[in-house]
C-alpha cells in the first residue's frame, strides 16, 4: 500500500522572502526553529509560520530574531543591509537535544503535509543490538 501526500498551495512564493532570508540566516548560524523559539520567546509553531510564509513576527520579536541570528532586521524584512555582523568569523556548532530534532523534523512534517504542527505526532524508538 502506498501513501500519497498532496499538499496545496494557497500563498505566493515570492524569490526572495522574509521567510527564505530566515531560513539562510538560521542555517548560517545553525540554529534550530525550536532554538529559535526559545531565543525569542515564542511557540515553534510561530517559527514555522515565519519559515512557511504564513506570517510575519511583530516588531519587538523580529528584533530579537535579528540580534538571535547576528543579522539585522532591515536584512530579514527587505534584504538590503548587512547579512551577518561579523560574516568572517565561523559559527560555533550547536549541539542539538534529541527532542530539538525531533521538534525540527515534525515541524518539516508538518510543512511538507499541510497538517498543523500540533496534529503531527512522532514516535521514536531507540533499539540497541
Amino acid at each position: 500500500m502506498a501513501l500519497t501526500i498532496t499538499r496545496k498551495r494557497n500563498r505566493l512564493e515570492e524569490p526572495a522572502s522574509f521567510a527564505t532570508r530566515l531560513a539562510g540566516a538560521m542555517s548560517v548560524k545553525q540554529v534550530s526553529a525550536s532554538e529559535v523559539a526559545r531565543l525569542v520567546n515564542v511557540t515553534p509553531t510561530a517559527v514555522w509560520n515565519w519559515r512557511n510564509n504564513n506570517s510575519v513576527p511583530r516588531p519587538q520579536v523580529l528584533s530579537a530574531i535579528a540580534k538571535a541570528l547576528d543579522v539585522s532586521e532591515e536584512y530579514l524584512l527587505s534584504g538590503s543591509g548587512p547579512h551577518h555582523d561579523d560574516v568572517s568569523s565561523p559559527s560555533e556548532p550547536a549541539t542539538r537535544s534529541v527532542a530539538e530534532i525531533l521538534d525540527d523534523v515534525r515541524i518539516e512534517i508538518a510543512r511538507l503535509t499541510g497538517f498543523p504542527p500540533d496534529r503531527v505526532k512522532l514516535h521514536l524508538e531507540l533499539v540497541s543490538d
